[in-house]
């Protein structure tokens, strides 16, 4: 099998984090802006299950570290040509 780096993002957790967060976090446009790409983007990128969803606290969606460098494999696959559709393969096995 042909594996560039990408690895199926994580199900969502059922237990609400019980400890508070240490790690640099954002929510949808803070993350879009580090990583410069568009708020739809990562949208669509979770809708392909290509990022995991986000951990939500009351009606608040936090992104951590993860999607972030998620996002950043993503570009660099893209940058090397590979397709959207090829990449999902990849992901999903």
């Amino acid at each position: 099998s042909y594996d560039r780096g990408v690895t199926p993002a994580p199900e969502p957790a059922t237990e609400p984090a019980t400890e508070p967060a240490t790690e640099p976090r954002w929510r949808v446009e803070d993350l879009a802006t580090e990583a410069d790409v568009s708020v739809d983007t990562i949208r669509f990128y979770q809708k392909r299950r290509l990022l995991p969803p986000p951990t939500k606290e009351g009606r608040v969606a936090w992104y951590g570290p993860d999607p972030l460098a998620r996002l950043g494999r993503l570009r660099e696959l893209r940058r090397e040509g590979l397709t959207l559709a090829f990449i999902v393969r990849l992901v999903r096995g």
